[in-house]
């Protein structure tokens, strides 16, 4: 066996919590926080030694953050000052994270290497949402305002980039809210594949019916109930499409509470403090990096030369090859990131299981913090099987940032050594297309496209095209009969006229 140095990062903690007392008013964020830090801390078998090794805490943006002026009414401007003050730490760095789908592995990634460095001894990373709260707390008109708990004032650095993932161009045409992006990525992906409409349904179906299964049997899970491909894959009035393909059953859920830990260390504050080795996990290989930000400005819209770059590189680090993986979570908000990370992975997604967790839609989707519970699950699934490998995989806003992790009981090298993140952007050849962001009329040829639905039917058909000089651009329709064919008809390389008005580009078909 390997005989790691004493400067490798390691887990040698997490813990999960689901709050389903939606109606608890007086539990807070930081709260929520306390009790899964302390499970956490328990977890380690040395609870009140690790707690005062920690010299840095990093809390994951709370969600309601993406809605203006919500955050601040309700939540703590530095969280992990509030818990080092419950805990009695002093000498601690206070860290959060930006808005995207990737920062939980990002941060377990960016530590990882602050810890091999010495930057800090013992590292906590966690996150508490309570969305279903807040929501509950709206319809019945109750303050919660208490949540707002003092802080002092301590300095919190933020870490990850800070993009939204939408142009101007892009929000003005509906690619905003998250279902409507993917699901024009989903329509590039499966004029790709070949499959008719109708059988690429069947096949979403059968796809998401295998990570609800197993969030049938994860009790951490938000939604426990079972569903069959034909369920998931259909709509009805309590399944309703949200955007073509996708039914609710399809989609990331939000409203949910939920908290998550995980504590990172070095081997050799491990030892000194005397953490049971089985507790251990190593972070034997990761990666980060971006693509081109807008969707409506990559070359690939049912691939990803990004993720491509990411799982090669964790790959190399990790000294594994991808038969060597045993065990996944691939973030899983919407059916297409799913088939192109498999396809990325080169494993057919209806012949291996892809989840410790259950997906977004049926676990839950804690805000930016979805990728911490897999890995807190991933942490307690490898020390179920020793010696085996899994891979995380985590996207941001329209998978234009990837994460990847490979977790293992055992080290893989002696020595940490990570590639930069400016040489895998190099790497990965990231590119983007030209894309008209004035005035668009004339011809031009559907390359993605989705119907968006609201609670009474289809409102916005939505597509991204190519004009005859190769140039980008994006475009909507209100017409009820083009809402038909494009959920009927593959309507990728249709040719369609397009027109401008009061900034919106607009599409008719031309056949």
């Amino acid at each position: 066996m390997m005989i790691p140095l004493d400067n490798t990062p390691i887990l040698v903690a997490g813990a999960c919590k689901t709050f389903r007392d939606v109606d608890n008013y007086q539990r807070t964020l930081v709260d929520g926080l306390d009790e899964v830090s302390r499970l956490a801390f328990d977890d380690s078998g040395r609870a009140s030694l690790l707690r005062q090794s920690i010299d840095a805490i990093a809390t994951i943006r709370f969600a309601m953050g993406l809605e203006p002026g919500l955050r601040e009414q309700l939540a703590p401007e530095a969280p992990g000052a509030a818990l080092a003050r419950r805990w009695g730490i002093e000498h601690c760095r206070y860290y959060t994270s930006t808005d995207s789908g990737n920062v939980s592995q990002y941060l377990i990634n960016h530590f990882a290497d602050s810890l091999t460095r010495g930057e800090h001894r013992a590292v906590l990373i966690g996150s508490c949402e309570l969305i279903a709260t807040v929501n509950h707390a709206r319809k019945n008109g109750t303050d919660l305002s208490h949540w707002k708990e003092a802080t002092a004032d301590e300095p919190v650095e933020t870490i990850g980039p800070d993009n939204y993932g939408c142009s101007e161009m892009e929000s003005l045409h509906g690619f905003y809210p998250p279902a409507n992006g993917f699901a024009l990525m989903e329509s590039a992906v499966r004029h790709q594949s070949g499959r008719s409409i109708a059988d690429h349904q069947r096949y979403l179906g059968e796809l998401f019916s295998r990570f609800n299964a197993v969030a049938v049997r994860n009790p951490n899970a938000w939604f426990r109930t079972p569903r069959t491909a034909v369920e998931i894959a259909t709509a009805t009035e309590q399944n309703r499409y949200v955007s073509f393909p996708y039914t609710k059953y399809m989609c990331a859920v939000m409203g949910v509470n939920m908290a998550a830990a995980v504590i990172m260390t070095t081997v050799g504050n491990a030892k000194r403090l005397g953490i049971p080795e089985n507790k251990w996990v190593y972070l034997t290989g990761c990666a980060d990096v971006d693509d081109t930000l807008y969707l409506s400005e990559r070359p690939l819209l049912h691939d990803s030369v990004a993720l491509w770059t990411a799982v090669d590189d964790a790959l190399r680090m990790a000294n594994r090859n991808i038969t060597d993986v045993a065990h996944y979570d691939i973030y899983a908000c919407f059916p297409a990131v799913v088939e192109i990370s498999c396809k990325t992975l080169g494993i057919d997604p209806l012949q291996r299981q892809l989840t410790v967790t259950g997906g977004l839609p049926y676990y839950g989707g804690p805000g930016s913090a979805f990728s911490l519970h897999s890995a807190v699950q991933m942490t307690s699934m490898l020390r179920q099987h020793p010696g085996a490998s899994g891979m995380l995989i985590a996207h941001g806003w329209y998978m234009a940032k990837e994460s990847v992790g490979i977790y293992s009981t055992t080290p893989s090298r002696a020595e940490w050594q990570r590639t930069p993140l400016a040489n895998l952007r190099q790497r990965a050849g990231v590119s983007r297309c030209p894309i008209n962001t004035g005035k668009v009329e004339g011809n031009g040829v559907i390359e993605a496209c989705t119907v968006q639905f609201d609670k009474s039917g289809p409102c916005r058909g939505i597509m991204i095209g190519r004009q005859g000089n190769g140039t980008r651009f994006v475009a909507a329709t209100h017409e009820e009969c083009s809402f038909r064919r494009m959920m009927s008809e593959d309507m990728i390389g249709r040719h369609v006229i397009v027109s401008h008005s009061n900034g919106i580009n607009t599409f008719t078909f031309k056949d």
